[in-house]
């Protein structure tokens, strides 16, 4: 079984654009925290459901590079909740002040997603933070197994500055 270093991945992905462009967050964390060995990679299908053309391809050929250095790359089916009432009630907690204040201040897109949150009781905020912190604790087993999860940062490329 063939095992990858830290410091040859990072030095791969220095020298690969694509890769860079979507790994580099996720290798230095793992590195830091005394992570030195990958054996496999696994790839989250959820986030590769809606990518643009262009994107997919910068994916697909950094795991190309990856697949290159590790004994396996696993594709991964994640269950992932699509609930968002914490977020709106905790959005709408920070901001329904200054979003009363200076409400011209906003985009009204951004004044609709945080007044999203007005109507949600408390009890519904507690009881669907607890399923949140169910997820949380879901997760942390599973990356207890999995040592690197590879994700597009975005779904789709960034717009040049003439856009």
């Amino acid at each position: 079984m063939r095992r990858l270093c830290c410091r040859r991945l990072r030095d791969t992905i220095r020298s690969t654009f694509a890769a860079r462009m979507f790994l580099w967050a996720i290798i230095l964390p793992l590195c830091g925290r005394g992570r030195r060995i990958f054996e496999s990679v696994f790839r989250a299908r959820y986030f590769y459901d809606d990518l643009q053309d262009e994107v997919r391809a910068a994916v697909d050929a950094a795991l190309a590079v990856i697949g290159t250095l590790v004994a396996e790359v696993h594709d991964l089916q994640l269950d992932i909740p699509a609930d968002r009432t914490v977020q709106a009630a905790e959005s709408h907690a920070y901001h329904a002040e200054n979003v009363a204040r200076t409400p011209e201040l906003y985009q009204a897109e951004t004044v609709r997603r945080i007044r999203s949150g007005e109507k949600i009781s408390a009890a519904e905020y507690i009881q669907r933070r607890q399923e949140l912190d169910w997820e949380w604790r879901r997760a942390r087993d599973f990356f207890a197994e999995v040592d690197l999860l590879v994700t597009p940062t975005t779904p789709i490329a960034a717009r040049g500055l003439r856009s």
